[in-house]
């Protein structure tokens, strides 16, 4: 184990206004380094005495020398013992031969200081929304499973490096027969790895590691384009005879309610009539929190969208009553694939394919008003200038309503 201790007189920080150079010391420890400015200060005078070999002014008795030697015994008394040393860091170092108080640091496994990670700056954070808990918690399952896997249960911080954390990333995105692994798209472990790239800068910003390997992972992050279904398509849906499918209708249903309001599967699965409100005029609001991001959805039904409601319950004012069958979203996806053979349409259908051919229905009925768009689709307006600025009425969502309605009966109507 490499430590050392370095003080200098840091002529940059000299003061504008007496010209006095403060005195800073340096601890270096196997490879990482802690820093932190001293209460002495030298005059211009005193600088040129500095000597660099000895670290001390060349005067005798002068107090600065006393001072150092007194650091430097401190320095010398906390390294001694080797045993206990290992434990330690740099910034542990510094801290006591500063102040004179040991600050022992406890040596964690890599899987406890995510855990301890995860349970204080994620689970008790009251504005850390559910869904980023969910995702937090996914990403140290992984990690957790992985360290299983390649038998590193017992792995301590200091040993994280960057081939470690490549072999994470390339176990995220591998199939594995034995276990039953599916490997996730680029795109979806990427939401993986820039949770870890936050959990351990902490541990860099804590000295415990040296750098965070996990910013030179490289990685996708963007999502590729998603198809999504012409009008022209979801009409050939609307208007399939499934007679001898007798299960397939509350399916074309399911689907169809996503394309008429854009809501993801989770959301509109866990629709109830509390989220829907009747106005006097006799239109429907719906108003939720989405699950993956807490962020509010808000917009009038259309016509059709309400007409797939009335198949199922009459709409209610009050009651936990679900609007919508439940199904599960794998079911939903594997019997929208009989959907699209029946109609003719060559894309994979999927509960999210929904959502992508609302956004192309609302430009198609010539609703470009941003705020509008993403408080009926639940999407963040963070960084937006118009969140600030701009509120969006009841009147721009029913207007936008109006519009979306009236495209859709010009072009879905038999």
């Amino acid at each position: 184990m490499k430590v050392s201790i370095h003080f200098y007189p840091n002529v940059g920080k000299a003061s504008k206004k007496d010209g006095l150079i403060p005195m800073y010391l340096r601890v270096c420890f196997n490879g990482s380094k802690a820093e932190s400015r001293l209460n002495e200060e030298i005059s211009y005078s005193e600088f040129r005495l500095w000597n660099t070999t000895t670290m001390r002014l060349d005067i005798r008795k002068a107090p600065l020398n006393v001072y150092l030697d007194n650091l430097e015994a401190r320095f010398e008394y906390f390294t001694s013992d080797v045993s206990s040393l290992a434990e330690q860091n740099a910034a542990a170092i510094r801290d006591y031969v500063i102040e004179g108080i040991p600050t022992r640091v406890k040596r964690m496994t890599l899987m406890q200081f995510v855990n301890e990670y995860y349970q204080k700056t994620v689970v008790n954070n009251v504005n850390c929304a559910q869904g980023t808990i969910k995702n937090y918690r996914r990403a140290v399952n992984h990690l957790h499973n992985f360290l299983s896997h390649t038998k590193r249960q017992t792995m301590m911080l200091e040993e994280l490096n960057f081939e470690f954390a490549s072999d994470f990333k390339n176990y995220l995105v591998s199939n594995n027969a034995m276990i039953g692994k599916i490997g996730m798209t680029e795109v979806s472990a990427a939401t993986v790895i820039k949770k870890f790239r936050t959990i351990f800068t902490l541990a860099v910003d804590q000295d415990r590691i040296r750098k965070n390997p996990f910013k030179q992972v490289k990685i996708k992050t963007k999502s590729p384009k998603r198809e999504r279904l012409t009008v022209e398509q979801i009409k050939k849906i609307v208007s399939l005879d499934l007679h001898f499918w007798p299960h397939l209708p509350t399916y074309r249903d399911l689907f169809l309610f996503s394309i008429y309001t854009g809501l993801a599967y989770h959301d509109a699965n866990s629709l109830t009539s509390l989220n829907l409100e009747t106005k006097a005029d006799g239109n429907i609001k719906l108003k939720l929190h989405r699950q993956k991001t807490e962020v509010i959805t808000e917009c009038f039904l259309p016509l059709q969208a309400i007409e797939i409601i009335k198949n199922y319950q009459k709409i209610q004012v009050a009651g936990y009553d679900k609007i919508l069958p439940s199904r599960s979203n794998q079911k939903i996806n594997a019997q929208l694939k009989k959907l699209a053979e029946l109609a003719g349409i060559h894309i994979p259908l999927s509960t999210h394919i929904a959502r992508h051919s609302f956004r192309q229905l609302l430009a198609e009925a010539e609703i470009f008003d941003v705020g509008v768009i993403k408080r009926m689709m639940g999407q963040s307006r963070n960084g937006d200038v118009d969140e600030v600025y701009y509120s969006v009425t009841e009147k721009a969502l029913l207007n936008a309503k109006n519009k979306l309605e009236e495209f859709l009966t010009q072009n879905l109507d038999q």
